[in-house]
Formats: C-alpha cells, sequence, structure tokens
C-alpha cells in the first residue's frame, strides 16, 4: 500500500531547521540578540571575590596529655557537649574521643542568623 507523499500543508510548519534555512537573516539576527542580551546578563551580575557565608557547623578539639580514652571521653568530651546544648540554635554534636585527646563536632540549625553565629 502506497502512501501518497506529503504536500506542505500537511508537514509540520514549525520545524525550526526548515525556517532556519528558508530565512537564514532572521536566525543570524535571533542569535545575534540571545548572544548580546547575554553578555549583558554577564556584566550585570553582582560579582564578589570573598562572597559572604556562615559555617554552622564547628570543630572543638581538646587535648589532655596521659589521660586514657574513658578519661577524656567522661571529663572533657561529656562535659563540653553538655554545656554546647545550652546554646541558641543547638542541632546536633558528634563526638570522637580517644586516649589524650576529644574532639567534638557541633552543628547549629540552618535558621540561626549570621551575626549570632561566632566565627
Amino acid at each position: 500500500m502506497k502512501h501518497a507523499p506529503r504536500t506542505p500543508s500537511q508537514s509540520s510548519v514549525w520545524n525550526l531547521s526548515a525556517l532556519a534555512l528558508r530565512w537564514p537573516q532572521v536566525s543570524i539576527f535571533f542569535i545575534t540578540v540571545i548572544a548580546i542580551a547575554g553578555a549583558m546578563s554577564y556584566f550585570k551580575l553582582g560579582q564578589r571575590e570573598d562572597p559572604d557565608f556562615t559555617f554552622r557547623a564547628m570543630v572543638i578539639r581538646s587535648i589532655w596529655p596521659g589521660a586514657s580514652a574513658e578519661q577524656t571521653d567522661q571529663q572533657v568530651t561529656d562535659r563540653i557537649e553538655k554545656k554546647l546544648q545550652e546554646i541558641p540554635y543547638f542541632k546536633h554534636t558528634r563526638s570522637y574521643s580517644r586516649a589524650g585527646e576529644s574532639l567534638i563536632v557541633l552543628e547549629l540549625l540552618d535558621t540561626a542568623p549570621a551575626a549570632e553565629v561566632p566565627q
């Protein structure tokens, strides 16, 4: 069964490739307008060498030479963690204790204002 060839009225009118080949001046015009608009937008962007941002995570490291891991955990890490839980915008802590050393990672809530977060 043979199909009749498509007439221009049956083919897609919005074929961009065919339109670009049929009217190259229009295509070049639109490409130029888009390129100029892109260049203007690029130069209007706000640019700072060092943008402001706030770290909402902090690391507290304490050293107690000669103490066992259990002593460090009970007498240093636990006490620091309890005090940290009292600060506003507290989210959670993670702590690591080993012989003579304690490491605590404090995270604040994302809603903590930058002015109230210590730097």
